[in-house]
C-alpha cells in the first residue's frame, strides 16, 4: 500500500528492525474501517506491513511482489490478499504498475465473510482473466468512487462490493464455502481482530475472549470449530510466521526477533521454530543468505 513517493514525504508510523508498520488510523477512512487507493508506481515500494488487511488488484503494467520473502510476478488481473501479519514489497517493471488497493479492518464485514478471513493463515494471490477481470476491476472502481461520494447508502455499497470481491477471491483460492457451518459468531469478530493486532504482546485466552464479551470456554470452543486449530496453536503460528518474515527481511538478531514476535524465552522460540520449519532460526537465516548470494551470482554472470 505504501508508495515510494509517500516514503519520501512522510515519516514512519512505526518500525521493527527497519521495517515500517502502517497504522489503521492513518490509512483507513475516518469512522469507517476501509479505504481504497489508486496507485501508479514507477519506483519500488519498500518492505512494510500493516495493522489491517490489504487487498489489491493489478490493473495494468507488470512487476514483482515479495511477501514474507517469497517472490511472485504481478500481471494485469493479479489479486493479492495480505493479513496484518504479512510483510511485503513491490517492484514495478519498466512499464510501471497500476494498482487499485483496499485497506480494511475485518469489523466492516458481515460475520460470514469475517469467518473466511479468519481461515486465512497468510498472504495469497490469484490471477483473474478475461471478462471476469473487467467485472472485478469495475467492483474495485465502484469502491474508489463511492468512498468519497457522500451519497445515501455509499457505505453500504462499499461494504457490499468489498464483500463480493473477498468471497470471489476465496472461491478462486479453492476455499470451501459450501460446507455447512455450525459457528455462530456473535461478537467473536472483536476478539479475532484484537488477536491479529496484538499477537506479539502477552496474550491469554481470557484476554481475547473478554474483547469479544464471551467466556473463555465458549470462545475457545467456537474459535477451534471455525479455524480447526486450538487457540494457543493459532497464536503460536502467527508469531512464528511473523518471526520467519523478520528473519527474511529485517536486520534484527535472533534474540531480538524472538521478543519482537511475542515469545517470552529464546529457548522456547528456537524449539518451536525448528519444530515448525525444520531448521533453527540461525540456520534458516544462513540458508536464505546463501540462496540470495547464489541468485545474485547467477544474475551477475548473466549480465
Amino acid at each position: 500500500m505504501r508508495t515510494s513517493d509517500e516514503q519520501e514525504t512522510e515519516g514512519a508510523d512505526a518500525t521493527i528492525g527497519g521495517v515500517e508498520r502502517l497504522r489503521s488510523g492513518r490509512y483507513l477512512a475516518d469512522g469507517f474501517a476501509a479505504r481504497t487507493y489508486h496507485q501508479e508506481l514507477r519506483r519500488p515500494a519498500a518492505i512494510h506491513w500493516h495493522e489491517f488487511y490489504e487487498l489489491f488488484l493489478t490493473v495494468s503494467g507488470s512487476g514483482t511482489h515479495v511477501a514474507n520473502g517469497l517472490e511472485a510476478p504481478l500481471v494485469p488481473g493479479t489479486v493479492v490478499l495480505l493479513t496484518p501479519a504479512d510483510f511485503h514489497a513491490l517492484a514495478p517493471g519498466a512499464d510501471g504498475l497500476e494498482l487499485l488497493d483496499i485497506g480494511f479492518s475485518a469489523e466492516v464485514l458481515h460475520e460470514e465473510v469475517q469467518e473466511l478471513l479468519l481461515a486465512t493463515t497468510g498472504w495469497s494471490q490469484v490471477v483473474v482473466e478475461g471478462p471476469e477481470r473487467e467485472m472485478l476491476a469495475a467492483e474495485f472502481r465502484r469502491l474508489w468512487v463511492e468512498q468519497d461520494a457522500g451519497l445515501v447508502g455509499s457505505r453500504r455499497i462499499v461494504q457490499g462490493a468489498l464483500e463480493r470481491i473477498l468471497i470471489d477471491f476465496c472461491r478462486r483460492r479453492a476455499t470451501d464455502t459450501s460446507a455447512p457451518r455450525e459457528v455462530q459468531w456473535g461478537n467473536m469478530q472483536r476478539g479475532v481482530a484484537y488477536l491479529h493486532h496484538h499477537f506479539r504482546e502477552p496474550l491469554t485466552l481470557s484476554i481475547v475472549a473478554a474483547q469479544a464479551g464471551l467466556s473463555p470456554h465458549y470462545f475457545s470452543e467456537r474459535f477451534h470449530r471455525a479455524t480447526k486449530t486450538p487457540f494457543n496453536a493459532f497464536v503460536r503460528a502467527l508469531r512464528l510466521r511473523f518471526a520467519r518474515s523478520l528473519l527474511q527481511v529485517g536486520e534484527l538478531s535472533v534474540t531480538e526477533i524472538c521478543h519482537a514476535s511475542g515469545f517470552a524465552t529464546l529457548s522456547h522460540f528456537e524449539r518451536e521454530f525448528k519444530r515448525t520449519y525444520g531448521l533453527s532460526p540461525r540456520a534458516l537465516r544462513t540458508q536464505l543468505g546463501e540462496i540470495r548470494s547464489t541468485q545474485a551470482s547467477r544474475t551477475n554472470r548473466a549480465v
